[in-house]
């Protein structure tokens, strides 16, 4: 029993001097200045101590920037870490050290500098398409306010598992790197970016890789033909429209087959046709075209169809000269709304507010003078559209008679247009005209001519403003 005792009260003295010694003080002091990145002290800024992670201490920074931060732990601590942290608006700076010793005494300059958080930007136009074989180039427009550290390309072809990298090469802000050939498959390839800036902040391209990444399709060494659907067009509900594919291309063979197609409906497999049921509305049509090869494009174009526009059309203005048969003087005119358009359900012919026929087409006997017609036309909606003609009824002009052509030898020629008459008004002015000049004015007039031929019109004006003329040709033979 005395062996047991003394052996417990050992291990209890033993237990409580491994204790105590376990529990010495460890004094750590950190000490130091705290300037800018330019230089310049830093005053009132607050310094914190962390010990294994945990903030232990602060205090702040003198009118001189310097500091000093006191802490006593135990010498358990011995071996572990120690980092002082400065935080000034943003811009921040932390040292770290081992206590290797008790006491600690160290010293941690600190510069504070803005941290960047905000990863690169890539600008990237992606690569869709390439040909088998062939080195596909890569470009991007990274940037970053505090540099760019990397810019890396992964690629692989498709249906491979590993991805292997290059580094893009930096021109100005342009990244560039290039797919090798061997990696251009039939099977496609898979490529994305990331790009490092100088405060390991990453970017990738796209936002989700490596989880997603920019697919390429590649072709044969074929190059793929070109698809050309033609022009948009914005046409009238009921007009005919020619699609026509005549200007899609291929670069080293001919295409072989072209579908036109509507929301996944097939319109045509012709290079060319037409249709003119198009409903109202904006229709977009697919063009695929496909070469001799099995490559294939597709163009689009956009047919927008609008309503037939509710439209009242009189026709163009008419001027006619009366009949010559009619005793009352009149002409008959023919007066036509076939080009209104729009669904029409009737027609109003006016003069003077008198309906003067409520047929589309139909044709009317009107006196001499200015007639102003109106138009109504009236739709299915109760809507109507007015539209106007006029109809100008002239007096027959008169008739001119220059005489029979006439031969001298050398001597005056006498001209007489006594045989002209008026039919709706009297002459009342006769010219004889001789190579755009007026050589005589009169009925009856005598003018000497050189030798030659000699062609007169003679233009007789009646009282009505309305004019005629006839030529005779005059022969002047020398003596």
């Amino acid at each position: 029993m005395g062996i047991k005792k003394y052996f417990l009260i050992t291990l209890g003295l033993f237990f409580l001097v491994s204790t105590a010694a376990a529990q010495q003080p460890c004094g750590i002091t950190i000490y130091g200045t705290v300037k800018d990145d330019s230089g310049n002290i830093l005053s009132g800024v607050n310094v914190d101590l962390y010990l294994v992670g945990n903030k232990v201490a602060s205090t702040t920074t003198s009118s001189d920037g310097k500091y000093v931060i006191e802490y006593t732990t135990n010498e358990t601590q011995k071996g572990s870490y120690w980092k002082v942290r400065a935080d000034d608006n943003g811009k921040k700076d932390e040292k770290t050290g081992n206590i290797s010793y008790c006491p600690t005494v160290e010293k941690a300059d600190l510069i504070l500098s803005i941290i960047d958080k905000t990863p690169p930007s890539i600008i990237h136009s992606k690569v869709t398409s390439g040909l088998e074989n062939t080195n596909l180039e890569i470009n991007a427009t990274i940037t970053d306010s505090s540099g760019i550290k990397s810019a890396t390309l992964y690629y692989r072809t498709k249906g491979a598992t590993l991805w292997t990298l290059t580094t893009m090469n930096k021109t100005d802000s342009t990244y560039s790197a290039k797919i090798p050939a061997d990696y251009v498959k039939l099977a496609g390839v898979e490529y994305y970016i990331m790009a490092v800036d100088y405060f390991n902040n990453t970017a990738y391209g796209p936002d989700t890789a490596p989880t997603t990444s920019y697919s390429i399709t590649v072709y044969s060494s074929n190059i793929p033909p070109i698809a050309d659907a033609g022009e948009d067009l914005t046409v009238v509900y009921g007009t005919k429209v020619i699609l026509d594919a005549s200007n899609s291309t291929d670069k080293d063979g001919n295409i072989v087959s072209y579908i036109w197609t509507e929301n996944a409906t097939v319109l045509s497999t012709e290079k060319f046709f037409s249709k003119n049921d198009f409903e109202i509305g904006t229709h977009i049509i697919t063009l695929k075209v496909t070469d001799n090869e099995g490559a294939s494009a597709t163009d689009i174009v956009i047919i927008t169809v609008t309503p037939v526009p509710r439209k009242a059309d009189a026709g163009p203005d008419i001027t006619v000269y009366r009949d010559k048969d009619d005793i009352y003087k009149r002409a008959l005119v023919t007066l036509d709304a076939s080009k209104s358009t729009g669904d029409i359900k009737g027609y109003t012919w006016k003069e003077n507010e008198i309906v003067i026929s409520t047929s589309k087409t139909f044709s009317k006997k009107f006196s001499l003078g200015v007639h102003n017609i109106t138009l109504i036309v009236t739709f299915d909606d109760g809507s109507t559209d007015t539209d106007y003609v006029v109809i100008t009824v002239q007096p027959l002009p008169p008739v001119a008679n220059a005489g029979n052509d006439i031969t001298v030898i050398s001597a005056p020629v006498t001209l007489d247009g006594s045989l002209s008459y008026g039919i709706d008004g009297s002459i009342e002015k006769y010219e004889w005209i001789l190579d755009n000049i007026v050589i005589a004015k009169g009925i009856i007039v005598t003018h000497t001519f050189p030798v030659g031929i000699h062609t007169v019109t003679l233009k007789v004006t009646d009282s009505n403003g309305e004019t005629a003329s006839d030529d005779i040709t005059i022969t002047v033979i020398s003596s």
